[in-house]
């Protein structure tokens, strides 16, 4: 009897320990192509976006000490977590020498730790049009920092890997998003490196 008792203990710790690993690659697996869903569905939203405009402002994040003046804009070789493309029109005048804005989409990571950039964090997305071209400055165009929450959610998690950071400025030609996406909790945490480079058609 005992010597039942023991095997079919055995047998039972064998079948549980099988179940476990399943259920754990099921739940990986699953994360994995969560992760890759939201790749697939951030990239387009980026393209979309960057091809559509005629140019590009980096900032270092959509905190409003990072971009409240001109000089805050990050030239070649910079890196930021605000990113914002700008549809200009035609002039409103012949007096007037900038061509105006009528639209900038703008797209931000919000870390979990405002005081260390390279914590993960959600990237949101603000749209704004105008009926006629704009010639106020950009910076003084730009959402209000609290206005955070009423953004749009692109991708839940990421971790900026530009120095920290999610965007880098390529040659002033071009942004290139470098961000490390993650899935899951402190049980199974599922990631994956995503690069890519969008140029706005100029």
């Amino acid at each position: 009897m005992m010597v039942s008792l023991a095997v079919m203990g055995v047998l039972i710790a064998l079948i549980t320990g099988f179940f476990i690993e399943n259920i754990k690659a099921s739940i990986g697996s699953e994360q994995k192509n969560k992760v890759n869903s939201n790749i697939r569905k951030v990239t387009a939203e980026l393209l979309n976006s960057g091809r559509g405009a005629q140019a590009f402002v980096l900032y270092k994040s959509f905190e409003s000490i990072d971009r409240n003046s001109i000089e805050d804009r990050l030239t070649e070789g910079g890196s930021g977590d605000l990113i914002v493309f700008l549809y200009e029109g035609p002039r409103p005048s012949a007096k007037d020498e900038k061509r105006g804005y009528t639209k900038i989409i703008g797209y931000y990571r919000a870390p979990s730790n405002d005081e260390d950039p390279s914590t993960s964090g959600p990237i949101y997305k603000f749209e704004q049009q105008y009926d006629k071209p704009n010639t106020d400055s950009l910076e003084s165009l730009l959402p209000d920092y609290d206005t955070i929450m009423s953004h749009t959610l692109v991708l839940s998690n990421a971790i900026g890997l530009a120095d920290g950071r999610s965007f880098f400025n390529f040659r002033n030609r071009g942004v290139m998003m470098n961000v490390q996406v993650t899935q899951g909790d402190s049980v199974q945490v599922t990631t994956n490196t995503y690069n890519f480079t969008i140029t706005p058609r100029g």
